[in-house]
């Protein structure tokens, strides 16, 4: 293949099969896989299905590190952000017993002294009335209290009431789990699309093009290759490629410098 895109990095495994020996793995193949540490070096192991196990040099894997403790074992991000996800099923639960009710807050039911003391009474009660009264389809219906039962409403700030608010900040957190910056929340940080995609390229991609661009100029290219000046970089002019007002503009600027000439700037 000319391309790989791993989209469940823990459930793929490749294995470049070279002429003079070595064994191609497929996702079924592989049951265990892991680094393993030697005096002066590093070696990645990988359990068969079979139960046969493969050492492999550290010089034959693609090790990009992601979230981790000690530089070489990944931490699952499952593990790290369970606290920011049960957070957001949490909000997400609230946000739906809320708008059942037709967004209103829960009521407190005050009976006299005296009254519904019986408990088997007091929960028949309390059945119906939410028979009646819960769920947005009765929302406009109109209630009748009994033997002095009154109806008090739970209070609720403003502040907790924002449920976009909370929603937006349950998003925010899962995307710094990646050091991920979530840009485009309808926000007035910068000025211009070309900005965003500049602090996108800066912020969230440069370390990852960087762990990338490194493990594959060691690994992927021969020695041979390195001294014939060959590298592995990213092709970012996309991210780069600014609005078509911007570009004219620049474009008329290089032209009248003479930095490009206008069969240069045909070809861009």
């Amino acid at each position: 293949p000319t391309a790989l895109i791993l989209i469940h990095p823990r459930d793929v495994w490749t294995f470049i099969s070279y002429p003079q020996g070595g064994r191609e793995f497929s996702v079924s193949d592989r049951t265990a896989f892991g680094p393993l540490f030697g005096a002066t070096a590093k070696w990645h192991f990988v359990t068969a299905a079979n139960g046969e196990t493969f050492i492999l040099p550290d010089s034959d894997v693609i090790h990009v590190k992601g979230l981790q403790h000690d530089g070489i074992t990944g931490i699952p991000l499952w593990s790290v952000g369970r606290n920011i996800i049960g957070g957001g099923l949490a909000a997400e639960a609230h946000v739906n017993r809320t708008m059942k009710n037709n967004g209103v807050p829960g009521l407190i039911l005050e009976a006299p002294v005296g009254v519904l003391t019986d408990k088997d009474k007091a929960n028949e009660f309390l059945t119906k009335f939410r028979e009646m009264h819960e769920g947005s389809e009765n929302a406009s219906r109109t209630a009748l209290l009994r033997y002095g039962v009154k109806a008090n409403q739970l209070s609720q700030s403003g502040r907790d009431g924002q449920l976009i608010e909370n929603r937006k900040f349950s998003r925010d957190d899962a995307f710094l789990l990646t050091g991920d910056m979530a840009f485009y929340d309808g926000g007035s940080a910068y000025s211009n699309q070309q900005d965003r995609d500049d602090a996108f390229k800066d912020v969230t991609m440069a370390r990852w093009r960087t762990k990338w661009e490194s493990e594959s100029n060691i690994k992927l290219l021969t020695p041979q290759q390195r001294m014939a000046g060959y590298v592995i970089d990213f092709d970012e002019s996309g991210i780069l490629r600014g609005s078509l007002r911007h570009r004219l503009e620049a474009y008329e600027i290089a032209r009248r410098i003479g930095y490009y000439s206008q069969e240069e700037i045909r070809t861009l």
